[in-house]
């Protein structure tokens, strides 16, 4: 694909690979609008959900789950890792209360070096908890219920 940028504020014309194209369209797209599913989610780090099925099927629902939670929360933060050395980063997560006999979901936010959650299943912002309770909601009810 040919195309115009500017550098330097002159007009220079390059020619992008397919590849090129596909990851400026990534990085132009805000993440939630490409991981509306967890077939999505797969994709987003390089397997399917076939082969997440094939290599998970043994495990119970709750085991099914965390891994599944695990792809989500890779996919949905990109390249963040949290950092548990340092403690004025903010980690979120997702908390279960039971009240009354119903689910109640809270978002939490930790910014020590230590948490009851797994550390693959926190988020770089709150805004990324959210979207993934609210979009994956029925993987989280099984991750906490079995």
């Amino acid at each position: 694909m040919r195309t115009t940028i500017q550098i330097n504020g002159k007009d220079v014309e390059i020619t992008l690979t397919q590849q090129q194209v596909s990851l400026i369209t990534k990085a132009s797209q805000k993440v939630e609008d490409r991981v509306t599913s967890f077939d999505a989610a797969c994709r987003e780090i390089g397997t399917t959900e076939k082969e997440f099925a094939k290599k998970y099927s043994i495990l119970d629902k709750q085991g099914y789950a965390t891994e599944q939670l695990k792809v989500i929360a890779k996919s949905l933060n990109e390249e963040w890792v949290a950092n548990w050395k340092n403690s004025n980063e903010y980690k979120y997560y997702i908390w279960y209360n039971m009240r009354g006999g119903s689910l109640h979901y809270v978002f939490n936010c930790d910014s020590n070096n230590y948490s009851s959650t797994p550390a693959p299943l926190v988020f770089k912002t709150r805004a990324l908890a959210e979207y993934a309770y609210n979009t994956f909601e029925g993987i989280w009810k099984d991750y906490f219920l079995g």
